[in-house]
């Protein structure tokens, strides 16, 4: 029997450490996590592993990890497979280009093997068959024909070609445990086959046609499992196979239709996990989504809005929460699929709320203060030029008369005024360059002489430094990065000193703290002062497709992006995890942090992995950091007056042991320090200790 493989460190509420300084900056705090994926459980560490084609992240049961390795295998996530080597006791992938791949937590390695598999044909797919105890990968090296290759250790071998009728494309494996063999479904006709280790077998036929789907096998139940599809649009059927039959399951509730998912079962937890995927034949991204199926129920084990543009957001000051609704997917979101979905994020995790809302996108939304109530015109499709209001529990639609029929536009809130005003449109009877004011009752456009030019992707909000609302113009104009104010009867430009930035399509706020205008285009961030607009230093979101709101009681910024990820601009810690190398030669074991140090992150912690196997070993948690030598090689990263915390424990079989270090709901922890290295047992090394790296942990937002 192995030893406990998860030690927990019970609070850190009590520690008087040292903090770090804020910084002005954008720091993300929620990050939800792979798309579209490929994906496999390790049972070494009990972690799910995805991969797209660009990330790497892990999965621990409650929360995802974004891992950074010096070498990434450069994937297309639908032309790459893995598998968990149980003799290797690593992950394996295999990609596009033939080359092996393992990974053990802490980085991507290319295997040095005997011989190498084909993986270049129309298709391959990667198992591991726990009978025999290989990783099997079969390719479809032309129509029809299917060549199978085995891992041992190191070493491919070849066994064998064999013509396979009805396999055309792509197809799924999984290895199936009730009848001790790997599974094989084609796209198509659902052909069912079986690798015995010498011949593909035709087991059977599904009762329905396929096309990437996702399979897994279910060892708790001895079940097969497949789910999802795009044959003839993407559907959200679940199927099992028990070894005799194919049988469709009839959930109260099923996640969306997709295709490019992945499904792994976690045997800690005994159920099935969908990662990511993508829906309709344009593979729209449905956001980073994570789904649990126990065999009677799909559950959501992520909540977010998911990926999407066109939304809007507002800030309910009264209910101190960011306000999203609607937005939709398309490679352009004029007339795309829209939501009527309504979210509220409360500085830490998202919740959503049915409130009979339009489905809509290309809207505005402002939080009116003196009413107590969102309110959202416009967007998409055209006959939603109707307004609504949002009481923090339900939406109710408005019939006010004549009003602005536009998407695409921008409002904001004058508190001193009470009035809600919006402008421009590109998309709409309403025009481009018309002014409109909401008084809570009715819609009433304005007659002004000089109005900012024609816009569409322009930013609006309030800027209580001058008294007025203030614009952006954005993409269609005859000029960029004019700064307009309203003082509700006129418009009046403002001259801006410096170049002219080239704005694209422009979110804008206004820091009321620091009373600075903030403009987000293009990934760059800019703030308007004497010398004009300056770019913010710092990491960027890489969009803002849900829009940019200021939070007063925070006094910070938010920003949403299309996949769901939550950023804050302003005077910010940032959470963070730094490491040095503990030592140089000989073994090296290694810390990697799981999720992010912030107040209220119950899971957060960090892997020992690359330890040697079945070893005593000590973790040191430290309120400084050190540089102290330990023979000639090695490092000491802790203090040693200041450790706080002394953690005994022993790895697994695969030298794996996962820390956890739960950070309390408590703000006052923001900006707290610490060092943690562990110190591991091992014969082989110099001392007869090996050293990790210390980790410098960073309690931020």
């Amino acid at each position: 029997m192995e030893c406990p493989v998860r030690t927990t460190v019970a609070s850190l509420a009590a520690l008087s450490l040292t903090c770090s300084v804020p910084s002005q900056g954008w720091a993300r705090v929620l990050d939800e996590g792979p798309l579209a994926a490929a994906a496999v459980y390790d049972a070494g560490r009990d972690r799910t592993v995805a991969v797209t084609q660009t990330e790497t992240w892990e999965w621990d049961g409650r929360t995802w990890t974004r891992r950074f390795s010096p070498m990434t295998p450069a994937t297309r996530s639908s032309v790459v497979s893995m598998a968990y080597d149980e003799a290797l006791a690593r992950v394996v992938l295999v990609d596009d280009q033939s080359q092996t791949w393992t990974w053990d937590g802490f980085a991507w390695r290319i295997l040095s093997t005997v011989g190498s598999p084909v993986a270049q044909g129309l298709a391959f797919a990667l198992t591991f068959d726990e009978a025999r105890g290989v990783t099997t990968l079969a390719t479809l090296i032309r129509s029809g024909e299917l060549a199978t290759w085995e891992l041992a250790g190191s070493t491919w071998t070849p066994r064998g070609t064999q013509s396979v009728s009805g396999l055309y494309g792509e197809y799924e494996m999984a290895f199936d445990g009730s009848r001790g063999r790997v599974a094989l479904i084609t796209s198509g006709a659902g052909e069912h086959y079986e690798w015995d280790g010498s011949v593909w077998q035709l087991v059977g036929r599904l009762p329905t046609y396929v096309h990437r789907t996702a399979l897994v096998h279910d060892p708790g139940r001895n079940r097969l499992v497949m789910f999802g599809g795009d044959y003839i649009g993407t559907n959200n059927t679940t199927w099992e196979w028990d070894g005799t039959v194919w049988q469709r399951q009839f959930p109260a509730a099923s996640p969306e239709p997709r295709q490019l998912h992945a499904l792994v079962y976690d045997r800690r937890r005994g159920e099935v996990v969908m990662v990511g995927g993508a829906a309709g034949m344009l593979q729209e991204q449905l956001g980073p989504q994570t789904w649990s199926w126990d065999g009677t129920r799909w559950q959501q084990l992520t909540t977010h809005p998911g990926w999407r543009r066109g939304g809007a957001v507002a800030f309910d000051r009264a209910r101190g929460v960011v306000l999203t609704h609607g937005g939709g997917q398309g490679s352009s979101c004029h007339r795309c699929v829209s939501f009527g979905d309504t979210w509220e994020w409360d500085g830490r995790s998202w919740r959503t709320n049915v409130g009979g809302g339009p489905t809509v996108g290309g809207h505005a939304m402002v939080y009116d203060v003196a009413r107590d109530r969102t309110v959202l015109h416009g967007g998409w499709p055209s006959s939603s030029g109707q307004t609504f209001e949002w009481d923090g529990t339900s939406w109710t639609g408005l019939s006010p008369g004549a009003g602005p029929d536009v998407s695409g536009h921008a409002m904001a809130y004058d508190p001193v005024r009470q009035r809600t005003v919006l402008f421009g449109g590109p998309y709409g009877g309403a025009g481009r360059s018309k002014t409109w004011e909401w008084d809570g009752t009715n819609w009433v456009q304005l007659v002004v002489t000089d109005e900012p030019p024609g816009t569409a992707g322009h930013g609006m909000t309030y800027d209580s430094s001058r008294g007025r609302v203030v614009l952006v113009s954005g993409t269609i104009s005859s000029t960029t990065n004019e700064l307009w104010e309203w003082d509700g009867a006129t418009w009046t430009r403002v001259p801006i000193a410096g170049p002219l930035v080239p704005f694209d399509s422009v979110e804008l706020a206004f820091d009321e703290r620091r009373q600075q205008l903030i403009a987000f285009s293009d990934k760059r961030t800019w703030e308007l002062g004497a010398v004009g607009w300056t770019a913010a230093a710092g990491p960027q979101p890489p969009n803002l497709d849900v829009g940019m709101v200021y939070d007063p009681g925070r006094g910070i910024t938010w920003g949403i992006t299309g996949r769901g990820e939550v950023w804050a601009y302003g005077a910010t810690t940032p959470a963070s995890v730094t490491s040095t190398i503990g030592c140089t030669a000989g073994p090296q074991p290694r810390l990697v942090a799981f999720g992010q140090p912030r107040p209220g992150n119950r899971s957060f912690g960090a892997d020992l992995v690359r330890a040697a196997p079945f070893a005593p070993t000590v973790v040191l948690v430290a309120a400084r950091g050190a540089s102290l030598a330990l023979g000639p090689d090695c490092q000491i990263g802790t203090a040693p007056g200041a450790i706080v915390a002394a953690l005994g424990l022993f790895t697994n079989g695969q030298g794996f042991h996962a820390v956890h270090l739960p950070v309390p709901a408590a703000a006052g922890l923001t900006g707290l320090d610490l060092h943690t290295q562990a110190v591991v047992a091992n014969p082989a090394a110099r001392l007869g200790v090996a050293l990790s790296d210390t980790l410098h942990i960073t309690v931020g937002q």
